[in-house]
């Protein structure tokens, strides 16, 4: 679960906004004149009053970074690139059955999430996650996979 702070920055559920546009901040000042994005960012919480160091990677095809730290969680495009938008219909992403309607672990897409979930037990929001599907341990189901604390309640990823 996530908390769109805006401008494309999102929160885990255990990260305030104003951290989160802090790690932005200082992750795009921290970018690299060859190109490279920084593997670590230190950011000040005006939350907890604390410095904290989160490692980064960049995820969704390399358009958006995903920073993390303990609990903490925070992600956003990087800069002059969007969130990648969901896959269309017409071309199902690998992983993907080809017949319509169905899903599968490692899908990203939410075409067939009614179907699934009639056959799973599904967990979170998993018709508006932005990640892909995942086995927690527990035997329920996230759309989560990829993204920090993903089935973090339900013993943690079984299978991605």
């Amino acid at each position: 679960m996530s908390t769109d702070c805006g401008g494309q920055v999102h929160a885990g559920s255990h990260t305030s906004c104003p951290f989160a546009e802090k790690v932005r901040s200082e992750f795009s000042e921290g970018e690299k004149s060859d190109g490279f994005p920084p593997a670590q960012v230190s950011a000040y919480s005006p939350v907890t009053n604390r410095g904290y160091t989160l490692q980064c990677v960049l995820i969704a095809e390399r358009t958006t970074a995903e920073c993390t730290t303990g609990t903490a969680l925070v992600y956003f495009p990087l800069p002059g690139k969007e969130l990648p938008k969901p896959e269309s219909k017409e071309e199902p992403p690998k992983n993907e059955s080809t017949e319509e309607g169905e899903d599968e672990v490692g899908s990203s897409s939410h075409a067939g999430d009614a179907k699934f979930c009639e056959e799973h037990t599904c967990i979170g929001s998993f018709t508006t996650e932005p990640g892909t599907v995942v086995e927690c341990s527990d035997g329920t189901y996230s759309h989560s996979g990829g993204i920090g604390g993903a089935c973090s309640h339900h013993e943690g990823v079984k299978r991605e």
